[in-house]
């Protein structure tokens, strides 16, 4: 195989041994040749040579690494706030937990402060509107019905507060 920093000298058939036959990734081959996972990257497209999907990057690089939790290089202690604004805490044996093994913070606290599991079809709703905060005082388990009437009645007095701000100005 060519020396480090030297792609022009490695044939296609290499990179398609390395790639395909052993199966390294993009990051792994560079870290072989003492190049960047881009400089690969380019090269595998150059030759043509289909690029695994990443799902099928992911479960190769299971089989050969354990990435999951404190192993994980973008491990945080299991918690990260979800696109929705919400603390999410990895508790994969937890009976809300989604596909990754996370649940939401709020649901976790409830059900520790109040001693029983949220009912199925149920909602947590924080009174203060911020969704970070998981305080158990600021939490309040309502059915979805419910809480799709509350809703309303909260932007309406928001409403009203707003307006006498206003005018007090």
């Amino acid at each position: 195989m060519g020396k480090p920093g030297k792609l022009g000298s490695i044939k296609p058939e290499e990179f398609r041994k390395l790639y395909q036959d052993e199966k390294l990734s993009e990051w792994e081959i560079a870290r072989r040749l003492g190049v960047t996972q881009g400089a690969i990257h380019l090269r595998l497209v150059q030759y043509g040579i289909p690029r695994r999907n990443h799902d099928d990057s992911i479960r190769l690089n299971r089989l050969r690494h354990n990435f999951t939790g404190k192993n994980n290089p973008n491990w945080n202690g299991g918690i990260y706030i979800s696109p929705w604004g919400y603390r999410m805490l990895r508790n994969p044996k937890h009976h809300r937990a989604q596909k990754r093994g996370y649940v939401f913070e709020h649901i976790i606290v409830w059900e520790k402060a109040h001693n029983q599991n949220l009912p199925e079809g149920w909602v947590i709703h924080h009174l203060n509107g911020v969704k970070t905060d998981n305080h158990p005082e600021n939490l309040v388990a309502l059915s979805s019905k419910e809480h799709l009437h509350y809703i309303p009645k909260l932007q309406e007095r928001i409403r009203e507060l707003e307006s006498k701000l206003k005018r007090r100005k």
